[in-house]
């Protein structure tokens, strides 16, 4: 395909408006390498501004299709309907929704790939708020229904989507997620020397994370096991009413426990660069990011055993019924023991090696072109 020739290829960014989430990540981790791929004409949209430093990210010669809308209705009804206008208007030749979300219309000409992260309102509704529920199960199983071809971050999503959809097996496929720390490993080393070992939880503070349940079960651990393995929690505040704070102190863990909140991508290089374990004993992820960052500084992962995350730790970790307080506090007590650590550490390795985000990039890419033919 000549230069003249390039594929045109309408993005929805939607996401990239937001503070740095695990879609926001999968978003600019893929779009900023198809962005210099000679391939594309690329046209990113969305209803209000990218963010400044996603779009430094990017290469130059894209094109931005910025609206100024602030309301979130009228942001979903840009999605819904004025998308499909600006696609034809464009005349794009493939369009991908990367979050879950594609136009109401399907524009004429235009080929539809759709990512399909996870299906938490099937598995687990109860852990979603109440305005993004409702939206979710509309919205979902229509661009599921309008997608030519639908991407996904896990076999475990795959394989439920075929359950759920008739979905034949060639309009989908399994493109891994990769680590943004793959290339600075031993620099975070040196930087940062703790005293003490500690656990340590990654992610948004909601009631999908299971966090309660998991405070619970580290406070059943010894004096002693707690003093030598303390309990660090990074995220910004999700939803839910639950006051961790409040759970810590009831526990009597307070001298224990840190909460960073949202810290940016240098600092939690040195805090994932020195801690002991990941630990993600969710109820429900479509992928689970910070184990795979955690396993990319060798350390190895407990996590709950549902959903894609025995799938993303494989033999490098240690997995849990997320809805049993005994089996997390077991899981805590065998990855604090050092002949099933090293083990686990040792098959960190091999288990990496599947994930990049070069070459999920270039899967990407082929499929774009193969849709236009």
């Amino acid at each position: 395909m000549g230069i003249t020739n390039r594929l045109k290829l309408g993005i929805d960014v939607r996401i990239l408006t937001k503070p740095e989430i695990g879609i926001s990540v999968y978003t600019i981790e893929l779009v900023s390498r198809i962005s210099r791929f000679q391939n594309f004409e690329i046209y990113l949209y969305s209803p209000s501004q990218v963010l400044s430093r996603y779009k430094e990210m990017l290469d130059k010669s894209v094109i931005f299709r910025e609206s100024r809308i602030t309301n979130v209705f009228l942001k979903q009804f840009w999605g819904a309907f004025k998308l499909a206008k600006l696609l034809k208007k464009d005349k794009i030749d493939v369009f991908w929704g990367p979050a879950h979300r594609l136009p109401f219309i399907k524009t004429k000409g235009v080929k539809y790939v759709l990512t399909v992260h996870d299906l938490v309102y099937k598995y687990a509704p109860k852990t979603m708020n109440k305005l993004a529920y409702p939206i979710e199960r509309l919205m979902l199983p229509r661009a599921i229904a309008k997608a030519d071809y639908i991407v996904v971050d896990s076999f475990a999503t795959m394989s439920a989507i075929k359950i759920n959809f008739s979905i034949s097996d060639n309009i989908i496929d399994v493109l891994y997620l990769g680590s943004k720390y793959k290339n600075r490993i031993e620099l975070e080393k040196i930087i940062d020397n703790p005293t003490k070992k500690y656990f340590l939880f990654v992610g948004t503070l909601e009631p999908r994370k299971n966090l309660s349940m998991l405070l619970k079960a580290y406070s059943m651990l010894s004096k002693a096991q707690k003093e030598n393995f303390n309990l660090h929690l990074v995220g910004a505040k999700g939803w839910g009413d639950e006051s961790l704070e409040e759970i810590i102190e009831q526990l009597n863990i307070s001298e224990y426990v840190k909460i960073y909140g949202y810290i940016d991508d240098d600092k939690l290089a040195i805090i994932y660069a020195n801690c002991y374990a990941v630990l993600m004993p969710s109820i429900y992820e479509g992928f689970g990011l910070p184990l795979l960052e955690g396993m990319t500084f060798g350390k190895p992962g407990l996590c709950g055993n549902n959903s894609s995350m025995p799938e993303i730790v494989g033999n490098a970790g240690v997995c849990v019924d997320s809805h049993n307080v005994n089996s997390i506090r077991q899981g805590l007590e065998r990855i604090s023991n050092k002949q099933i650590y090293e083990y686990l550490q040792k098959n960190i390795d091999t288990q990496i090696e599947k994930f990049d985000w070069d070459i999920s990039a270039k899967k990407l890419e082929r499929i774009f072109l193969e849709l236009k033919g």
